[in-house]
């Protein structure tokens, strides 16, 4: 049981879960978390490779990343598992030879719906006689 030591209703959470920019807390949290877990799972990826090829089985290797860190996502509640987050990989015979030559991957998306939250909830009850 839990025990209140309050004798009146108290409002405990003040706001509306809303930062300085008039944005909500878990979303700042949730784009902080994903930018970094997408850092830290492409320079892992760099780390771990000799070298990753300009060629479509290492670009796959990078949406293979993606693709994990959005399961992540939505394992922990902040990415919506419905809709499905989708991809859009370039391949490497689409890039351009200027991005070629200087090594950068352009192109690589992925679109999803966040879960959000519950910040105020009403209920309507109907009693019957």
């Amino acid at each position: 049981n839990w025990y209140s030591p309050f004798t009146e209703d108290v409002n405990l959470v003040q706001g509306r879960g809303l930062v300085f920019a008039n944005e909500y807390i878990d979303i700042v949290r949730f784009r902080d978390w994903y930018e970094n877990q997408a850092q830290v799972r492409c320079a892992n990826l760099i780390i771990q490779n000799e070298k990753l090829a300009y060629i479509d089985e290492d670009i796959t290797k990078i949406e293979a990343q993606l693709r994990a860190l959005n399961t992540a996502g939505i394992r922990a509640r902040w990415i919506a598992a419905d809709p499905e987050p989708t991809y859009s990989i370039p391949t490497a015979a689409s890039a351009a030879s200027a991005d070629r030559a200087a090594r950068i991957l352009r192109g690589v998306e992925t679109t999803f719906r966040l879960a959000g939250a519950i910040n105020e909830l009403l209920i309507t009850v109907s009693a019957q006689p």
